[in-house]
């Protein structure tokens, strides 16, 4: 890993941002409602941090529900923030204060500053990967968190294989 993830012995909770990074940076609108598209992929990423003992959360501005049902078929943690509030700050009125965070566009701003340390797909735009830490190999939609969980299960030497007996 070119990069290491700083502060993984104290810091136990990531925080990802669902339109962008969970789902491609896309919306189908359409008379059934708002449809989202999501990996896989990040459902084995959310348990292998969880076992590797850390808080996993989705926060997002979703105004409908796609985002916080995927986060409840996951058994992960979801708030949702209000268009236009400040990230950092709705993670911390509910008590996170020390957190990674993985975001892909200006709503993320606060959040990412604020972070102990942070990701973004390769997806994000320039104003966006300027400001994080790593910029992740794999675009929105396509697997995210996997990577995340994967980078820092090869820095903790996790067993992976362990998660699958």
């Amino acid at each position: 890993m070119e990069t290491p993830i700083k502060s993984l012995d104290y810091c136990y909770t990531f925080a990802f941002d669902c339109d962008g990074v969970l789902t491609p940076s896309t919306i189908q609108v359409g008379d059934a409602g708002n449809n989202k598209h999501f990996s896989i992929y990040d459902g084995t990423g959310f348990h292998l941090l969880s076992k590797m003992g850390f808080r996993c959360i989705v926060i997002s501005t979703d105004r409908y529900s796609c985002c916080s049902t995927r986060a409840k078929q996951l058994n992960v943690e979801y708030i949702r923030c209000p268009v236009g509030a400040s990230k950092n700050n709705l993670l911390a009125d509910h008590g996170i204060v020390s957190y990674f965070y993985i975001g892909d566009d200006i709503g993320d701003v606060s959040a990412i500053s604020a972070s102990i340390f942070s990701f973004c797909p390769k997806s994000a735009p320039s104003y966006i990967k300027s400001r994080v830490d790593i910029v992740l190999q794999t675009a929105g939609g396509s697997g995210v968190v996997l990577e995340v969980a994967l980078l820092v299960a090869d820095q903790l030497s996790f067993d992976v294989s362990s998660i699958f007996t």
